[in-house]
């Protein structure tokens, strides 16, 4: 299933500089843009869009407002000539960040990880002693390992599965991150950083001075 997307930016040119780019991709099935946050809003409501290009600043409803209306899978990529909401993203789904003015490479490393077969199925199965256990990735805050096993922590539960984070890592979408020998976290559920910590719920997870770098990195891109 290819990706359906609403374009949301007051800016004309910048629509359609995204709209050219969207029909250049072969994972985009269809796009529509608008460039104020209440037609956006009005079109989200009538109909279902897998990805959004949201721009910060709109007149009428901006984009700040905006993406706290939307539905909780909808993925969001931020157009804004700022990055001071990257932090505040982890909140939300957000999967990508365009700083303006962007190119085409920019917009591609972006859709490059959103496979359909990525946007479509959120879970996974994992071994969980004799059985295969679905887990629910929207629920999964992170992944510990100890010792020969790991440990997912889920909204609601914790599971204990024969796997190694190397292979998991292969495995898991792209806004699942390894901060950390043992640790992968799901970036979109951080609530902060403090230091070399990340702050998930009531976790502090470690961040190794390897990992470091890329997480700066995707934080800037998101």
């Amino acid at each position: 299933m290819a990706l359906r997307c609403l374009i949301a930016d007051d800016d004309p040119l910048v629509c359609e500089q995204l709209e050219t780019f969207c029909e250049q991709s072969s994972q985009i099935e269809y796009c529509l843009k608008v460039q104020n946050g209440v037609d956006a809003l009005s079109l989200i409501n009538s109909q279902e869009f897998d990805l959004i290009f949201l721009d910060l600043n709109m007149p009428k409803l901006g984009g700040r407002d905006l993406i706290k209306l939307l539905p909780e899978q909808t993925q969001v990529v931020i157009i804004s000539a700022e990055s001071d909401f990257a932090v505040e993203a982890f909140k939300y789904n957000v999967v990508g960040y365009l700083l303006k003015p962007f190119q085409i490479q920019d917009f591609l490393e972006i859709i490059q990880k959103l496979s359909p077969k990525k946007a479509a199925d959120n879970s996974i199965y994992i071994k969980d002693g004799g059985k295969l256990v679905k887990v629910d990735l929207d629920k999964l805050l992170f992944v510990k390992s100890e010792s020969n096993y790991a440990s997912f922590q889920l909204d609601d539960r914790r599971i204990l599965s024969l796997v190694k984070l190397t292979e998991l890592e292969t495995k898991l979408p792209g806004h699942f991150l390894r901060v950390h020998r043992s640790y992968i976290v799901s970036i979109h559920r951080i609530d902060g950083l403090e230091g070399r910590s990340i702050i998930l719920k009531n976790e502090q997870i470690p961040v190794s001075d390897s990992h470091y770098e890329e997480l700066l990195k995707r934080i800037n891109q998101l």
